[in-house]
């Protein structure tokens, strides 16, 4: 099982469905205020960062687990996508999409 960002691939692939994989990441109010100290005072935001990052893998391991569970052989055309949910003063959510093209490697006759 494989996944790239390239749209296509040349010669004896066919698109079979879509694999889509989902992670939610609740953050809490220490780490906002952690977050918002850094960013008054200059600094890197490595916490929101490491919670992106832990969130875009799983989201890419869901996808991957979906492909898999459609006997797909790969997936083509990889996007992500992550939002930022505000639910209350204390509490923000990460949502992080990820989705593409599932293919399967056509069957050809050798001469």
């Amino acid at each position: 099982m494989f996944y790239t960002t390239t749209d296509h691939l040349p010669d004896k692939t066919k698109v079979t469905g879509i694999a889509i994989g989902v992670a939610i990441h609740e953050t809490s109010a220490t780490s906002q205020f952690m977050s918002n100290l850094k960013d008054k005072l200059g600094g890197a935001d490595t916490g929101y960062e490491k919670t992106l990052l832990v969130a875009a893998k799983r989201a890419i391991k869901n996808m991957m687990a979906d492909a898999e569970s459609d006997d797909a052989h790969g997936i083509i055309n990889v996007r992500i996508n992550d939002n930022i949910v505000v639910k209350d003063k204390s509490n923000v959510m990460v949502v992080v999409t990820a989705y593409g093209s599932e293919i399967i490697y056509a069957e050809t006759k050798d001469t």
